[in-house]
């Protein structure tokens, strides 16, 4: 939603140097949650096929 919201002010000409520089901390954030989300996965199934094999 912050993202969203950042997007909109800046869509608008409205956004302030803070505004872009806080929009670029929180696509950073959201891009290290996906990332260890792939690796969770990642991880995941790499023990499922431990377990079950092939």
């Amino acid at each position: 939603a912050e993202l969203a919201d950042l997007d909109g002010v800046i869509d608008k000409g409205e956004g302030s140097d803070a505004d872009g520089h806080r929009r670029r901390e929180v696509f950073q954030l959201i891009q290290e949650v996906e990332k260890v989300d792939a690796m969770e996965v990642a991880q995941k199934a790499k023990i499922k096929w431990s377990i079950e094999g092939d």
